[in-house]
C-alpha cells in the first residue's frame, strides 16, 4: 500500500513524512473526520481510518520499516485540540504503540530542528506556537502571540504575512455568511492573495488554515446554481480544494444540473477516484462520454495514474479505428462488475453500450445469449469478438 517512493516524495515536498498526512492525502481519512477529531467531536482518529485492522497493522509496520531503511529518524508530534486555548493533546488511538506510530513524523537526520544551547530560542518557539494557533483557526489568540513575536524579533521577515493572515482569519470569523454578490470577489481574493501568502508563510500549517477558508466558501455556495461561465463559483469546486471528496459527491449527486454539465461530471468522477470508488468513477466517465466526447477524452488522457486510463489505452490498442463512443461498451466487457452499479445512475443512451450491457447481464444470469449476440453483431462485430474472447 505504501512504498519507499511514496515516502520519499513526501519528504521532498515537505521535508518530513507523517503518516496522518499521507492518510489524508490518499483519502483513507476524510478531511471532515480529521476536523471533527481536532474539534473534539470524535475522540479517536483511528476510528476514521478506512482500513480494516489487518490492513492498518500492515500499513503501520511497512511505514516504520520503509522509513528506517531510508535512514530517517522518528520524532513525536503532538496534535492539539482546536477548541480551546488550554492546548489539550489529542489521542489518535487508545493503544499507545499505535498512537505513537500514527502521530510520529519521520525526518532526515540533517532536517531535525537544531536548538542552539548558547542562544535564546524563545522567538523560534513563539513563532512555532503562532503557527499552531493559525492552523487551529484561533485567530484572536494568534494575534496575541504575534505581538509577543514582534517584541522578541522585530526583524522577522514574516511578521507582515502573519498579520495579513490573522486579519483574513478574523474577517472570516466575523463574516460567516457571505452576500451572494460578494462570492466572486471572496473567491478571487482567496485564490490570488490569501493562498499564495499562506503557502509562502505557513509551511506545514497551510492545509488546515486554507481548508477553513474553503469550507466557509463551500457553505455559502450550497444554493448557488452552476454557471458554465463561472465554473469555480460552485460548492463542488470549494469542497475539492479542501479537499472533502465525500461531501463533494453528496452535493454533486443532489445537483439537478449534474448530468448536463461536463465539468460537474468530471468533478464527480475525480471525487469517486479519490475515494477509491473506481467502479462509480468509470460509470460517470461513461456518462460523460455520452454528454461530451471531447471532454471525456481529455479527462481520460489526464488520469494517467488510474486503472481507467490503462483501459482507455487498451481500447485504442485493440482497434484504433473504433469510434470513442464504443469505449463504454468495451469497458463493460473488461469490467463486468460495473453492471451491478448501473442502477445507481441514469441509463446510458448509446445503443452499442446498452446492447453490450444486456449481453453481459444475460451471461451473468446464465440465460440464453443468442438473440443478444445477434443484436450485438449488427451493431459492432469487432466488439462482439472481444466479448466472446473475454
Amino acid at each position: 500500500m505504501i512504498t519507499i517512493a511514496t515516502i520519499d516524495q513526501q519528504l521532498s515536498q515537505q521535508s518530513r513524512f507523517c503518516l496522518i498526512d499521507w492518510l489524508l492525502t490518499d483519502n483513507f481519512i476524510d478531511y471532515s473526520e480529521y476536523e471533527a477529531w481536532r474539534y473534539e467531536k470524535n475522540e479517536l482518529l483511528i476510528d476514521a481510518i478506512q482500513l480494516n485492522q489487518e490492513a492498518l497493522r500492515n500499513l503501520l509496520a511497512d511505514t516504520e520499516r520503509h522509513c528506517r531503511s531510508l535512514g530517517l529518524v522518528s520524532e513525536p508530534q503532538e496534535y492539539f485540540s482546536w477548541t480551546n486555548e488550554k492546548r489539550k493533546i489529542l489521542s489518535a488511538s487508545h493503544n499507545s504503540q499505535q498512537n505513537s506510530q500514527l502521530t510520529q513524523c519521520w525526518l532526515r537526520p540533517q532536517d531535525q530542528p537544531q536548538l542552539d544551547l548558547f542562544m535564546d530560542n524563545t522567538a523560534q518557539l513563539v513563532e512555532h506556537e503562532l503557527l499552531q494557533y493559525l492552523e487551529a483557526r484561533q485567530f484572536s489568540l494568534a494575534q496575541n502571540i504575534l505581538k509577543k513575536l514582534s517584541e522578541l524579533n522585530a526583524e522577522c521577515p514574516r511578521l507582515g504575512g502573519y498579520q495579513d493572515l490573522i486579519n483574513y482569519g478574523l474577517h472570516m470569523q466575523a463574516n460567516e455568511q457571505i452576500d451572494s454578490e460578494m462570492l466572486a470577489a471572496e473567491l478571487t481574493g482567496l485564490k490570488t492573495e490569501v493562498m499564495p501568502l499562506a503557502v509562502e508563510v505557513l509551511g506545514q500549517s497551510t492545509r488546515d488554515y486554507l481548508s477553513f477558508a474553503w469550507r466557509r466558501l463551500a457553505n455559502n455556495m450550497v444554493n448557488v446554481n452552476f454557471d458554465p461561465a463561472q465554473p469555480e463559483l460552485h460548492a463542488s469546486f470549494a469542497l475539492l480544494e479542501i479537499p472533502d471528496y465525500r461531501s463533494a459527491v453528496t452535493g454533486l449527486l443532489a445537483d439537478t444540473n449534474l448530468y448536463q454539465q461536463p465539468i460537474l461530471l468530471e468533478r464527480l468522477a475525480r471525487s469517486y477516484l479519490a475515494l477509491h470508488q473506481d467502479d462509480n468513477a468509470m460509470i460517470v466517465i461513461c456518462l460523460l462520454m455520452e454528454a461530451d466526447g471531447d471532454y471525456a477524452e481529455d479527462l481520460l488522457d489526464d488520469l494517467k495514474s488510474y486503472d481507467i486510463h490503462r483501459q482507455w489505452q487498451d481500447f485504442w490498442e485493440e482497434n484504433d479505428a473504433w469510434p470513442r463512443e464504443h469505449f463504454p461498451a468495451y469497458l463493460m466487457i473488461k469490467k463486468p462488475a460495473l453492471i451491478h452499479q448501473l442502477d445507481n445512475f441514469p441509463p446510458m443512451m448509446n445503443p452499442v453500450t446498452n446492447a453490450m450491457t444486456d449481453l453481459i447481464k444475460l451471461k451473468l444470469n446464465q440465460e440464453d445469449e443468442i438473440p443478444a449476440r445477434k443484436a450485438m453483431l449488427e451493431l459492432s462485430k469487432d466488439l462482439l469478438y472481444v466479448y466472446l474472447d473475454s
